[in-house]
């Protein structure tokens, strides 16, 4: 039931240990540094001001009011597993990584300066800005979304083998790495770099028609879903499996992925800028379109049997179809010398 309250009037730091039951608050406008191991198991508030804390920290429960900023910056790779709650505000500054593994419900901004922010657990703030060289990283252990803007010229990486939803507009422009289960993309991504792990799935799902003009790059699997038109206009390496489970996917830059699954009353269009082969499989029960004036040339064993449009440019089959109807636009041309099953018109 007792309380220690430092209020110092000047930037301090303690070097100490704070122990025992009791309780800590850090009030005044100043900064205090906690450099000690302290143990005690109470309590901790901040009502005012910057609390630092570089050493360690027993302390299972820490409420940073409206205006205070809560700093961690471990000299080593620590994990926090109490709850940061309140209005105010948290920092991760120093080069070490900080695992957050606790039901965080503080509701100002997180600011990365340096090093790893890990949140293994939840977290209600709904501002994360990551500056360059620094990462946050979300690895929750059950599917969640998370609603909130990450920001600033830091990195992301998806880790965990559940599924993180990402639904707002996001902002950061540095690299995105998933390194296992599945990221999923319902808002916007200025990040022009997401790498696949072998394994790992990243999911568009657009609310509105979208391009994305960055690389996707990596083993994984790549998967379009919802209603909308996703434009990918870069130069994507990923070698894993494309899915289409909905909407239209449209390429008019380049693929590597070699399997292409389209769910029926799903579209994929391919409207390369340059003429180009696609060695790969397109599968499934939808449709496929070849638009743009440049010519595509599938020399896949191609068993999707959906319908299949050319709007634009020549179409040049050398490989297989399993389509049940093609329709040639005017002005366009298709050339076949591969093989065909299953036209019905």
């Amino acid at each position: 039931g007792a309380l220690l309250d430092m209020s110092p009037s000047a930037d301090t730091t303690y070097a100490g240990v704070i122990e025992g039951a009791g309780d800590f608050r850090k009030s005044g406008a100043a900064t205090l540094t906690l450099s000690g191991a302290n143990t005690y198991t109470g309590d901790t508030a901040i009502t005012a001001g910057t609390l630092r804390v570089i050493g360690s920290l027993a302390s299972q429960s820490v409420d940073v009011a409206a205006g205070a900023l809560f700093d961690m910056s471990p000299t080593a790779n620590t994990t926090y597993a109490g709850v940061i709650s309140g209005a105010g505000d948290f920092r991760k500054s120093g080069t070490a990584t900080l695992t957050l593994s606790g039901n965080n419900t503080y509701t100002g901004d997180t600011t990365i300066t340096a090093g790893t922010l890990r949140v293994t657990g939840s977290l209600a703030s709904q501002s994360v800005a990551v500056a360059a060289g620094a990462l946050f990283d979300m690895s929750p252990t059950a599917n969640t979304t998370y609603a909130g803007v990450i920001e600033g010229a830091g990195d992301f990486q998806k880790s965990g083998a559940a599924t993180l939803t990402l639904s707002g507009n996001n902002t950061y422009t540095g690299d995105t790495t998933i390194t296992a289960g599945t990221l999923r993309v319902t808002g916007s991504l200025a990040s022009q770099s997401v790498d696949v792990a072998a394994g790992a799935l990243f999911g568009m799902s657009p609310a509105a028609n979208t391009t994305y003009a960055g690389v996707i790059s990596g083993a994984g699997n790549f998967q379009k879903s919802g209603a909308a038109t996703l434009t990918l206009s870069g130069n994507n390496t990923y070698t894993g499996d494309t899915t289409i489970t909905a909407g239209t996917l449209r390429v008019t830059g380049s693929l590597a992925s070699q399997s292409v699954a389209v769910s029926s009353g799903a579209l994929f269009d391919m409207s390369p800028s340059t003429n180009t082969t696609y060695a790969g499989v397109i599968s499934g029960a939808g449709n496929f379109q070849k638009s743009g004036a440049a010519t595509l040339t599938l020399s896949g064993n191609n068993t999707y049997t959906g319908a299949t449009t050319v709007s634009a440019g020549t179409l040049g089959v050398t490989g297989s179809l399993a389509t049940s109807s093609i329709n040639v636009a005017s002005g366009a041309t298709m050339n076949f010398s591969g093989s065909l099953t299953n036209l019905s018109s």
